[in-house]
């Protein structure tokens, strides 16, 4: 679990954001329009640096969308959860993390077919065009 100085720091830079210690991994609950911010810092200038993305999926919760992005600093083998919380279930947009990690473009492409999230910042996809296409 990531020490008291990192948390505090963290909710100094995010003030809307929302940790939860009570599972296995910090969870930060945050809103769409500030996830690739929070997301870019725990990758480039969070210590340590949370530079490997685990897992990207999406959770239909009836009142919105969440998508949970699960990431691992390699240094200390510490874990951290991210939460999206997208609240317009009519057109949920979040941005895209494929400039963060080239990889992440598979996964929002899963997001995109089973939950109907269109993700910003995307290099390769067009909106609105179904992603099982291009495979």
């Amino acid at each position: 679990m990531p020490t008291d100085t990192f948390k505090t720091g963290l909710t100094e830079l995010f003030p809307t954001a929302v940790l939860d210690e009570k599972g296995q991994y910090l969870a930060i609950t945050i809103e769409a329009e500030h996830a690739h911010e929070l997301i870019r810092f725990l990758k480039e200038d969070a210590q340590p640096p949370f530079e490997k993305l685990a897992c990207l999926s999406g959770v239909d919760w009836l009142t919105h969308l969440e998508i949970v992005y699960h990431l691992d600093a390699l240094t200390t083998t510490e874990t951290i959860v991210v939460k999206c919380k997208i609240a317009d279930r009519e057109n949920p947009v979040a941005d895209s993390i494929s400039d963060l990690w080239k990889g992440a473009d598979l996964l929002e492409c899963e997001v995109y077919d089973y939950f109907g999230v269109h993700f910003n910042r995307s290099e390769e996809r067009r909106v609105g065009k179904e992603c099982r296409s291009r495979w």
